[in-house]
Formats: C-alpha cells, structure tokens, sequence
C-alpha cells in the first residue's frame, strides 16, 4: 500500500498545478506528467492501492474549489484509489506517535511548524500506518520526517521514476534529398 500527500495528489490529478522546487538543483522540477504517467502505470502492474488519508482528501477538495465535485468523481471511479478515514484506529496510533515524542523530549518531534500542522500532519501518517502503507509519497519536509519517524519510506516528486527512454534512435532524413 502507498500513500499519499495533497501535493502530490493533486500533481497527479493535475500535473500542470505548481511543481515543487527540487533542494539539489534549486530548479522546478521537470516531466512532472511523465513522472505520474508512470507511477500510475506502475500502480496497475503491480495490482497497488494508492492510499489518499481524509485529511488529505479535505485539502486536496479544498484547492479543487468548484472542481471539487469532479475530482472526487475520478477518485471513486478508480479501483486504484482507497480514501481512508481518520477513524479510531487512527486516533490510536496518532496518540501513540504523540506519546513517543513527548517521550524523546519533544512533542513537535523536531518540527518548527505550528503544532495544529504537526497534528494535520500526524494525522496523515496515522491513517498511512493503520492501513498498511509502508510507502508515502511527500514533499512535504514537515510531513516527510514524521513519515521517517514512523517507519515508512518516503518519495518526493524529484526522486520519482522517470519512464525508461527508448534505445532506437529515431533518423530524419533532409527533405530535398531525392527518396530511395
């Protein structure tokens, strides 16, 4: 199971929205459309679930605005998509992630962020626990090192595949040479 963040969600639902800066080179990131063709046909091939927690989900309708509807729409119609609650279970493994960094002698587990995105952010990577994800997909800093903290591996866009480049080369001829 993977999971995902609004940000990454909403490139792959729309991936001429912002991209995010990669921190090595300074620069947009670039293919962004070729980077999510792949990642979804990599989610069909190996039968993959891509997990969307609700407090994603909130956001992501959010900056949807008046497309809200039809996004949500797609999001149903895919079998690849599981939306997944902020349920008990959720409250649970996100009161033992609180009590763990209380523990270690910071409940912001290192973050400087406002401690109502700790707890939005918290909440994503409780739901991404509680549903077997072991893979989230994050540019998110914040976002990304409460992901760490809690064992799953975490992809940013930059980092994504690329689809492989094929090995033919592709000749052109000049036009005004007579044809064979």
């Amino acid at each position: 199971m993977i999971a995902i963040d609004t940000t990454s969600l909403s490139l792959l639902i729309n991936p001429s929205a912002n991209a995010p800066l990669d921190p090595n080179t300074g620069n947009v990131v670039t293919r962004i459309k070729e980077r999510f063709d792949f990642f979804q046909a990599k989610l069909v091939k190996e039968q993959e679930t891509l997990l969307i927690p609700t407090p994603v989900l909130s956001e992501l309708l959010i900056l949807s605005r008046d497309n809200a509807s039809l996004v949500l729409e797609r999001l149903h119609k895919s079998s690849r998509f599981k939306i997944a609650p902020f349920d008990e279970r959720a409250a649970i493994e996100l009161a033992i992630i609180h009590r763990d960094a209380v523990a270690a002698g910071d409940k912001k587990g290192g973050s400087s962020e406002s401690w109502v995105k700790i707890k939005f952010d918290r909440q994503i990577i409780a739901v991404a626990k509680v549903n077997g994800a072991d893979t989230i997909y994050s540019d998110d800093k914040n976002l990304s090192n409460f992901a760490k903290l809690a064992g799953l591996d975490v992809v940013r866009v930059w980092e994504m595949e690329l689809p492989p480049q094929s090995d033919q080369i592709e000749l052109t001829f000049p036009s005004d040479e007579p044809e064979l």
